[in-house]
């Protein structure tokens, strides 16, 4: 019973910058020049001889807005040298910040957003010519009303570390979705290491990099390598973001995933249902992440035999996810699954058979044959 459990419920919440459904993923980063081990002394005296800048903004009905996704913008100007180094941040508690610079020709030369859990819009990158560049400060999401702060400054080492460390958790992602968890680990311990002494133990890409450690380890089945990882990062988020956050939410999916996983329902249970109380209060009885943690709940009940228990939980899902995602998910061939797995184990086999084939049928079409 428990291998069947094991896959209905989605992977831990992998942290790479953008959360999508819950399962973080990657998002590429700006155009970075050199490392620091390749940045040449006197260009970087170069680029740390330039006086940091830093404005203030709203963005809002005032606004310019952006005829392709309608989304508020304000133009910020520098006059840059060909070679320079330049670190440019938008940081907001209002905004999803989105950023991205214009050469002198007005060709976009690079672009970042932010990824949630506290963090910011950040570019880092090699100026190509002479001339004045524009730094486009924008809303990710659309007609978002907010105000933020912009600043660029020459790049530090610091900033090329931080920047290698990112680029390290955009490959450690690419390797744990290719499942090669054994090649990803150093990496991801590279990443933590680089974090942890720039930024300090009390950093939410400190939190990013313990998460995603904990999940290589989990997915291994190294459970007490995990276990006080994820702890960990469950604290820093609590006391960083506060107990009432979709992020502290994730952490406390994530240790119940690991608990489920070893048959420690005792332990499991009372952090799923936090993890749902969370996330009904913040984001509404109908949302994605809502469904995956009563599926969650749902196979955990399932997993011991508490079917009653277990099925309501599961129809719900299903038919949330039906409603939010559409019929043609993978999502929702998920929530089939379950519940076909569920009536199967009670022996309820005319009730399963119809939703195992259309899980089939729509995972075929969704996914291909193979």
């Amino acid at each position: 019973m428990k291998g069947k459990a094991l896959i209905r419920r989605r992977l831990s919440g992998f942290c790479v910058n953008v959360t999508m459904a819950g399962l973080l993923v990657a998002v590429p980063m700006p155009v970075i020049g050199q490392t620091r081990s390749h940045l040449s002394s006197q260009k970087l005296a170069q680029a740390e001889r330039r006086e940091p800048v830093t404005v203030n903004g709203t963005l809002d009905s005032n606004s310019q807005i952006r005829e392709d996704d309608n989304t508020y913008f304000k133009v910020h100007t520098f006059e840059g040298r060909a070679g320079e180094q330049i670190t440019i941040d938008m940081t907001s508690t209002e905004l999803d910040t989105y950023l991205f610079l214009l050469d002198p020709d007005r060709k976009k030369i690079a672009e970042d957003y932010d990824s949630g859990e506290g963090s910011n819009a950040r570019i880092i990158v090699t100026l190509p010519n002479n001339g004045t560049y524009q730094v486009i400060a924008n809303a990710y999401k659309i007609s978002a009303p907010g105000k933020y702060t912009l600043s660029w400054r020459g790049t530090t080492p610091d900033d090329l570390e931080l920047a290698e460390a990112e680029r390290l958790n955009q490959q450690v992602n690419e390797l744990y979705n290719q499942g090669q968890y054994a090649t990803a680990i150093p990496l991801a311990e590279r990443a933590l290491e680089i974090r942890k002494r720039i930024l300090g133990e009390n950093h939410l890409d400190v939190v990013t990099s313990l998460n995603n450690l904990a999940s290589l380890y989990s997915s291994q089945g190294r459970y007490s390598k995990a276990e006080p990882l994820y702890r960990q990062a469950l604290e820093m988020r609590k006391r960083l973001l506060g107990e009432n956050h979709p992020d502290v939410a994730t952490s406390l999916n994530n240790l119940a995933e690991l608990y489920d996983s070893e048959g420690r329902y005792s332990k499991a249970e009372p952090l799923y249902r936090q993890a749902l109380e969370i996330r009904k209060r913040l984001l509404g009885e109908n949302h994605p992440d809502v469904a995956t943690s009563l599926n969650n709940l749902a196979s955990l009940y399932d997993s011991q035999g508490r079917y009653s228990e277990a099925e309501p939980l599961y129809r719900q899902a299903l038919e949330m996810r039906e409603r939010l995602l559409g019929e043609n998910h993978p999502s929702v061939a998920t929530s089939l699954n379950n519940l076909a797995l569920l009536y199967d184990s009670q022996g309820r086999y005319s009730e399963a058979e119809p939703l195992y084939r259309q899980a089939l049928e729509m995972r075929k079409r969704l996914l291909g044959e193979n």
